[in-house]
């Protein structure tokens, strides 16, 4: 019960219905009984005989007996003449429960306002908040139950991060019951705890004077003669592993001990357990629950739009007239565009059907923009060779986007950004495919249509796109790139207008304005488009431009991703993968662990804008299908680094350096297969413009024959690059590319035959022909100066960041 006066018991221990301000506990309390004295049926009306059990009417006039001695005296006229245990039941109901708006209103505020403090314990915090959804589900409201599970959270204590952080972090959406029950045997984990904690601090107690008289003579001991002897700890409460506070105090011992991991003359000393003196904060994540709480409440006072999931549903909502008018918009674009026609339902042929989607889209506020209606065809009942043949459409890569960022500080480019609204809906179908007529339309019985343009949601819609915006740009007089399929180029004389396409989105690299206006027109004339002018997003990448520079960051990415698996209030860590570091697979994967989930975000992140993060990603991504609680630590390290690098991001200045690549290995790094890491980062304008971090295909038998393999997978990048700038600006020297083996570049240099070497497949003995020819130049630079270090191993701090410096990342 929540604190202040109570009212008196009544027979069973439950306060007896006063009025309409007490009911809501009161049918609670009374349901949990009939439940557990299996009189609910009863109540409910739908106890019935059978040939076991005769005693269904016995049940029912208990069951009516019970209800009226829970019923305080002034309320007795309500159930006088009731004469089942049902109709008393809903005469009580009908008069004391509340109804309307303002009801729901009042119990919003409740949940939001209810904290597990003013409870006698996690039963009855969870018993109050539990009631209240009952009743809002009784008033017909949707009540999903992540809110309630939301409202559970947010007014949770500090000391029970641990368990909500454990909760959040299982994959798909959390259900009541499975929430109640963690809570519950958490809380009575904590009881026993507290209980043996009790225990110590007796103890403790008892003993104390021995305590003080053992301290006062250690410290009248020699340096030479200190006892090892551990202070008494308390006994800690259990918890679940993906606390981010847990153990805290240890990794910042594993940072400190990366920061000497070169100095192996140096002993720890002290061996003495030491309690932490860190403040502890409230974690962030639970100032989200109760915003969120906040805009449930306001929600339900001022903004109760809900985005409908059917036709009927939205033609039903009070927002009715903006969703026609939405759906008359998408209608409007298909009539524009000449989608479709309207034609006879022709026999033996495959009908797709449709549905329409909707989207309340809202600015960062939390208010409404716009209702979006989009009607997409349902493709997977779509037949190969019949209703489609190839679907691939090609997106311009991340490094080639960084390569024109980067050429844009080196020759002075403009970057501009167009988007194209409803780009599928231009692609021209070569199949004969036919759809139903869409819901919520007047239907002409016995007509289907037959498509024109690709639609939303057919297979080959990316495809028939992406060959539209092809001819219309040939058609202008750009060149497709030969090395990349979706950049196209413009050249006249020292003019030159580069085109990266990646979907619907144009990124236009420029030294001409008159051109780049051109192309803008026969764009717009051509699809509906969006004039973003200056880019300053690029992919979830913000672009930072100056006068002398670009900066590619992805913060706010990092933020979300943080926030998205309970990190963003975790302390910072210096570097993203601890020294030394070697793990092994598990023989099964731990599901209570969103590992895959949390490396897939990473990786992303790793191939835009975060070399310095590559390899320790790559080499967690190994342990996808085997991992466990110690492999979750070291994805948590790379959550805790992120967590002080939210900023950093790759920076392009003005260099007279041209591209340089820079290549190293790792020998034999892995410890199940003995197999060496690659890693190369090549540059341009003081910034990486292309890294890799792998493990090798094959089992290199010497630190050589590793560094050699490695070679030769740099130059690859090197020589497509060099081609690529040829293409672009019309003239390429050969590439400058380190390394710190001197045995590999010799062999590189030289085709030695011996035993050593003789082995090496011949597809890597590729580099002797680009030095032979002049493309490539191979250059040695020692260990402690290759930044390619931090793509092959982790590094202590000072290693860490050198290397990270030199690939420009800031």
């Amino acid at each position: 019960m929540a604190s202040g006066e109570s009212p008196s018991p009544g027979v069973f221990g439950i306060a007896k219905l006063k009025g309409r301000e007490d009911y809501q506990q009161w049918e609670f309390a009374m349901t949990n009984y009939f439940r557990r004295q299996g009189l609910l049926k009863a109540v409910q009306g739908t106890d019935v005989d059978t040939e076991q059990d005769k005693g269904s009417a016995r049940r029912v006039e208990r069951a009516l007996g019970d209800i009226c001695l829970m019923v305080d005296p002034q309320n007795y006229q309500y159930v006088e003449g009731c004469t089942t245990a049902q109709e008393a039941w809903k005469a009580l109901n009908d008069k004391f429960k509340s109804k309307g708006h303002w009801r729901y209103v009042l119990l919003i505020r409740q949940l939001s306002q209810a904290r597990f403090e003013d409870f006698d314990g996690m039963e009855s915090y969870i018993a109050h908040i539990t009631s209240i959804g009952q009743e809002l589900k009784t008033m017909k409201e949707e009540v999903k139950d992540k809110y309630l599970v939301a409202m559970i959270f947010q007014g949770l204590p500090n000391e029970y991060d641990s368990i909500v952080m454990t909760i959040c972090a299982g994959n798909g959406e959390m259900q009541l019951d499975d929430v109640i029950l963690k809570l519950l045997d958490d809380s009575q984990r904590r009881a026993v705890s507290e209980q043996a904690n009790e225990n110590v601090m007796k103890r403790d107690t008892e003993r104390g004077s021995a305590q003080i008289r053992r301290k006062k003579r250690r410290r009248n001991l020699s340096s030479s003669q200190k006892i090892r002897s551990p202070d008494i700890v308390d006994v800690p409460v259990e918890e679940e592993f993906y606390d981010a506070d847990d153990h805290e105090e240890d990794e910042r011992e594993n940072d400190r001990e990366d920061e000497n991991a070169n100095d192996n003359h140096e002993e720890a000393d002290n061996n003495q357990l030491r309690r932490s003196t860190r403040e502890r904060h409230r974690p962030q994540r639970f100032d989200e629950f109760e915003l969120y709480a906040a805009n449930l409440y306001n929600e339900a006072v001022f903004d109760d739009h809900v985005e409908p999931s059917t036709v009927k549903e939205a033609l039903n909502s009070k927002d009715k007239d903006l969703w026609v008018a939405a759906m008359n918009e998408e209608l409007k674009s298909y009539t524009d565009i000449k989608v479709w026609e309207l034609v006879n339902k022709p026999d033996g042929k495959n009908i797709l059907k449709c549905k329409w989607v909707y989207k309340i889209k809202r600015n960062c506020n939390g208010e409404v923009v716009k209702f979006k209606a989009r009607l997409v065809a349902v493709g997977c009942a779509q037949k190969y060779g019949i209703d489609f043949q190839d679907t691939f459409a090609p997106v311009v890569r991340y490094s080639t986007l960084r390569l024109f960022f980067a050429l844009s500080v080196k020759i002075g480019l403009q970057i501009h950004h167009v988007d194209i609204s409803t780009a599928f809906l231009n692609g021209d179908l070569k199949e004969d495919i036919y759809m139903s007529q869409p819901d919520g339309i007047e239907s002409i019985p016995g007509k289907v249509y037959k498509l024109k343009k690709a639609v939303y949601g057919l297979k080959q819609a990316s495809k028939c796109w992406y060959d539209k915006v092809h001819i219309v740009m040939t058609e202008m007089g750009f060149n497709q790139s030969e090395y990349e399929p979706c950049v196209y180029l413009w050249k006249d004389g020292f003019k030159l207008v580069i085109v990266a396409l990646y979907v619907d989105d144009f990124f236009i690299f420029f030294n001409d304005s008159s051109q780049c206006d051109k192309l803008k027109s026969v764009l717009s004339v051509n699809f509906s488009t969006k004039d973003l002018g200056p880019v300053s997003e690029c992919l979830s990448m913000k672009v930072t431009k100056s006068e002398y520079s670009i900066k590619l960051d992805q913060r706010a990415y990092c933020e979300k991703l943080l926030t998205k698996f309970g990190m963003l209030n975790s302390v910072p860590a210096k570097t993203p993968i601890e020294y030394g570091l070697k793990l092994e697979k598990s023989d099964k994967c731990d599901k209570s662990i969103p590992y895959q989930e949390a490396i897939g975000g990473l990786l992303y992140l790793s191939l835009c804008t975060r070399p310095d993060i590559a390899y320790s990603v790559n080499y967690l991504s190994r342990f996808c299908n085997g991992y466990s609680k110690e492999h979750w630590k070291a994805v948590q390290r790379i959550f805790r680094y992120l967590r002080g690098t939210m900023d950093y991001g790759v920076k392009y200045s003005e260099s007279e350096e041209d591209v340089i690549g820079y290549c190293d290995a790792s020998f034999g790094n892995d410890c199940t297969e003995r197999k060496s890491v690659s890693g190369y980062a090549v540059t341009l304008s003081n910034g990486a413009i292309s890294w890799e971090s792998r493990k090798q295909e094959v089992t290199a038998l010497s630190s050589t024959e590793a560094e050699y393999i490695c070679i030769t997978h740099a130059s690859k990048e090197c020589m497509f690059l060099q081609g690529f700038l040829f293409e672009l600006c019309g003239r390429y020297g050969s590439i400058l590319l380190y390394n710190d083996n001197m045995s590999a570049l010799k062999l590189s240099e030289h085709p030695g035959y011996h035993s050593r070497t003789k082995h090496i497949d011949v597809r890597f003995h590729y580099i002797r022909e680009l030095c032979n020819d002049g493309k490539l130049e191979l250059m040695h630079m020692s260990t402690k100066d290759m930044p390619a270090d931090v793509l092959t191993k982790g590094l202590n701090h000072e290693c860490h960041v050198k290397c990270i410096a030199s690939l420009g990342v800031s």
